[in-house]
């Protein structure tokens, strides 16, 4: 039985929550006929489990009404039709933003009214300028400012049919269930604590306008680190002047993850621009903690409270879009992807050779020593050592690839480093350590048999010793090559292959080596000569295609017997569970129902990823100390483990209500 039919997450205690943004088919001055579109898109909605839902401005009378606006029988008929659709809303669990024509104290507004359960919580006269667009007026054909209340924060009350409802522009929504412990802020500014931005617009449409709002409100979800929502007039306006394509689109923190408009349906569609999405508040909110932000103004909150959590209504949603099994690397459509990651991943290496070039500047020193196994992590060092010495026009053979063979290695490992090397021109050093690894087990009084800890420890310590000692003998920079996913599992020794004078993949994941190395191929980086570029790609094939191994262990049969996914668990998965735990900061639950989603479907069951995600935790607790002293090396992919980047975490810290969670999950798994 698959896991997703065994398990149920109340997506909204996890922080998502369903966003949506409308533009339905209206008609200018048609309230009673639009009206009713409103409301049917409202119940369309809360059918969808959406908890908000954004209309555009105007959108009860049209925003192409030009002179009718000077009509008080449109203005009453708008204000009237408001209270109307709090009523017919009133059982519904859904918060609606719609907008409509508002005169206060003879001054006319576009504003949006609030509603939830039945009630108007606030009018919000709107104020172009802080949602990024003018209002277009139809009447004058200039480009003007709609009326606004001008004092600085301040909030008043306004009369709607004798009833006193909050009027202001300074205000902050946050809408709560009635189980008390989850909800969302919203703001039709740019508030920067809000969870969300609410921007109704009335803008016309024209050629890549589209293209333009997107980029603004991308930029705008990105800086304020929050989820930016937009709803654009409809095509159901008037076309005498313009043209209104009902653009909807919703931004999280950087990332377009919802679009729509009447260009994306067939001609004679009769669907509406109607898009939602689960927006991630505590993602959100998280992204703000660590930003420096400064409030423009003093806000007046107001909770809209009683809403029922989606699970206590029917079945619980499930959430929208699709987690990324991968999340390192970049976010984009298929047809963009190959060129995208192409250059990523050779961005990823310029910095490499970057961050390495300027360190050897800095001490005046012109060699390099590292010791290679023929894997991943010091393959991709040696490539990115002689990318450097390219930029630095330093000859090759002042990079020193040390070859130490022992218990472990197998001749495919050993062939694949040599051949490597030679290619690259490097200066070749094989010195086998069996002999002195023995001496020392004799010096210690271990039993060779044995193959425990200290078994493995040993070899690791030597090679280091041997690197360190050699990198003196000539005056060179010893550098490691731990990755890391391998620093969050702890999986090194500690003071063996741990410690270097450099570590040039100290911030590259497991999962994106292999990328990384096929882009010294893929863009010729070393080689311009066909031949040698193929002859370069076949050896780095051979060794993507070798098992990650520390090759601590004899082979058997002449083949890798210690595989490191096989005693610690698959990287895919513990770079899944790092990216969330290091970069979004989720808990356990989260990041398991996110995995669960990602990986559904595949190799991995429900109670495989949560036995995977416990020994994350484990390893990632117990092991801080390695990295509490770990070398320097530059964070090329923004992440880094280093404590001297801001990871300060106590090397004692205790795991227990991280274990306590996982260990909730195992008897629900």
């Amino acid at each position: 039985m698959e896991h997703k039919k065994t398990v149920n997450f109340d997506i909204e205690t996890l922080g998502f929550f369903r966003i949506a943004a409308c533009s339905p088919h209206i008609a200018a001055a048609a309230v009673e006929e639009n009206t009713k579109a409103v409301l049917a898109a409202v119940k369309k909605a809360e059918k969808e489990g959406v908890n908000l839902i954004l209309f555009p401005q105007l959108v009860i009378t049209g925003c192409s009404c030009g002179g009718l606006f000077e009509h008080s029988l449109l203005i009453k008929k708008a204000e009237k039709t408001v209270l109307h659709i709090a009523e017919k809303t009133a059982k519904l669990n859904i918060v609606s933003a719609v907008g409509f024509p508002f005169l206060y104290k003879n001054r006319l507004y576009s504003a949006m009214a609030v509603i939830a359960g039945g009630l108007l919580y606030a009018i919000i006269p709107l104020r172009p300028s802080e949602i990024l667009t003018p209002f277009f007026d139809r009447y004058t054909g200039e480009n003007t400012e709609i009326p606004f209340y001008k004092k600085s924060g301040a909030v008043k009350e306004a009369l709607l049919k004798e009833t006193k409802i909050l009027f202001g522009n300074k205000i902050i929504f946050n809408a709560y269930k009635t189980d008390g412990k989850s909800g969302f802020s919203f703001s039709f500014f740019q508030n920067r604590t809000a969870d969300l931005i609410l921007a109704p617009l009335a803008e016309p449409s024209f050629t890549f306008s589209s293209s333009i709002l997107k980029n603004e409100y991308k930029e705008l979800s990105r800086s304020k680190k929050t989820a930016a929502v937009f709803a654009n007039c409809s095509a159901g306006e008037s076309t005498g002047e313009n043209v209104f394509a009902g653009e909807c689109g919703i931004f999280e923190n950087g990332k377009e993850v919802a679009f729509s408009s009447i260009l994306t349906n067939p001609a004679d569609s009769e669907d509406f621009p109607f898009v939602f999405f689960d927006v991630d508040t505590e993602l959100l909110k998280n992204k703000k903690r660590h930003a420096r932000f400064t409030e423009d103004w003093r806000n007046t909150e107001i909770e809209i409270a009683g809403l029922k959590p989606a699970a206590s209504i029917s079945k619980a949603k499930t959430l929208t879009g699709i987690v990324r099994q991968n999340p390192f690397l970049p976010d984009c459509d298929g047809m963009h992807k190959p060129f995208i990651y192409k250059n990523f991943f050779y961005e990823i290496i310029r910095l490499q050779a970057a961050g390495l070039a300027k360190r050897l500047c800095h001490i005046g020193c012109k060699k390099c020593v590292l010791g290679v196994s023929g894997g991943l992590d010091s393959s991709l060092a040696l490539l990115a050592v002689c990318f450097c010495f390219k930029n630095l026009h330093l000859p090759e053979k002042n990079i020193y690839a040390v070859t130490m063979p022992c218990f472990g290695t197998t001749e495919r490992t050993k062939t694949n480093a040599a051949a490597l090397a030679r290619l690259l021109g490097c200066t070749i050093l094989e010195i086998p350590i069996a002999a002195a690894v023995e001496q020392h087990f004799a010096d210690i009084g271990h039993d060779k048999a044995l193959h425990d800890t200290v078994y493995e420890n040993t070899q690791a310590r030597e090679r280091t010793q041997i690197l360190m000692d050699k990198a003196n003998q000539i005056g060179a920079l010893m550098i490691g090559s731990s990755d890391l996913s391998e620093a969050a599992l702890g999986w090194m020794t500690y003071s063996g292959d741990h410690i270097s004078m450099y570590e040039v993949n100290a911030s590259i994941p497991k999962t994106l080596l292999k990328g990384c190395i096929s882009a010294f191929t893929e863009n010729k980086i070393l080689f311009k000569d066909e031949k040698k570029n193929a002859k370069l790609k076949t050896i780095l094939e051979n060794i993507m295609d070798t098992p990650v191994s520390p090759e601590l262990l004899p082979p058997k049969n002449g083949e890798i017997s210690q595989k490191t996914e096989t005693i610690i668990g698959p990287y895919e998965l513990h770079d899944f569970f790092l990216y969330h735990v290091l970069e979004n900061g989720f808990a356990p639950k989260k990041i398991y129902y996110l995995a669960a989603k990602a990986f559904s479907g595949s190799k991995y069951t429900g109670k495989e990823i949560l036995k995977w995600l416990t020994v994350f935790y484990r390893r990632f607790f117990s092991q801080q100390f390695k990295r509490a002293c770990s070398p320097e090396g530059a964070a090329v992919t923004g992440l880094s483990l280093s404590p001297r980047n801001g990871r300060q975490i106590p090397s004692d810290a205790s795991p227990e209500i991280w274990l306590s969670e996982l260990e909730l999950l195992s008897k629900i798994v």
